[in-house]
């Protein structure tokens, strides 16, 4: 059909990807328990973003379009939905009225920034068709997600009497380190396989085989220690840069 262009099919899952965050921002927005619960509309996005780039490569339709495209739905679910989420978790614990605690919360702006940094850098790089340079940004929101769901709303409001600086310090130390990830150079493993031979991705399979257990047994949970396991194994097994 004249009318139908085959890069619409990509560009058709990158639009569900950037509904998804829609969709999980106005949950946050509207529940007080909408953080724990963002993780799966950020899951959903993944498979997506996934799925505009397959559907691409399997149409050879690649597009300058569809990529500036692609970053600019990442920009919303996986930069600023999961910023919000670092928002919520801050504020929810902040029990003081002052002026210090009532700016907190916006030092989750930093998620913000490094994950529009890190979308324009990866949109003009040549180097990472085989692996990633900094912590790609859906790495980081699922990363975030998955840490919201440790956080009960019931046993929160009652840790936040005695353990809110400490709370807040652990979560502002997670956002500073995830936006130092996020604009770094530092090469992680793309999980992209040349060919489908053991021994030739053994690091691999041994890695996605350690996180589907993680995930068999902590569900969405996993997804934390599946990204610390992640930044691991690429310091383990170091991805070349050529």
């Amino acid at each position: 059909m004249w009318f139908f262009k085959k890069s619409m099919v990509a560009n058709a899952f990158t639009m569900a990807n950037i509904c998804c965050g829609a969709l999980g921002i106005i949950q946050l927005l509207r529940e007080d328990e909408g953080y724990q619960f963002a993780i799966y509309w950020i899951l959903l996005a993944a498979v997506f973003d996934f799925l505009d780039g397959f559907a691409a490569r399997l149409l050879n339709a690649p597009s300058e379009k569809g990529k500036q495209l692609d970053s600019l739905a990442d920009m919303v679910t996986f930069g600023l939905l999961p910023t919000l989420i670092l928002f919520r978790l801050i504020e929810l614990v902040t029990t003081d009225q002052n002026t210090l605690s009532s700016v907190l919360p916006y030092f989750s702006f930093l998620v913000l920034i490094a994950s529009a940094y890190r979308l324009a850098k990866f949109n003009i790089s040549t180097q990472q068709q085989l692996h990633f340079l900094g912590l790609p940004t859906p790495a980081s929101a699922l990363f975030v997600g998955s840490l919201a769901c440790y956080f009960d709303h019931e046993i929160m409001l009652n840790w936040a009497v005695g353990f809110a600086p400490y709370i807040q310090l652990t979560i502002l130390i997670i956002t500073t380190l995830l936006a130092l990830l996020l604009i770094s150079n530092i090469p992680l493993i793309a999980l992209k396989f040349k060919s489908f031979r053991f021994n030739e991705n053994k690091s691999t399979y041994v890695f996605i085989a350690i996180a589907v257990c993680l995930f068999a047994f902590l569900h969405l949970k996993a997804f934390l220690p599946i990204i610390i396991l992640y930044l691991a194994w690429s310091f383990l097994f170091k991805p070349t840069t050529k």
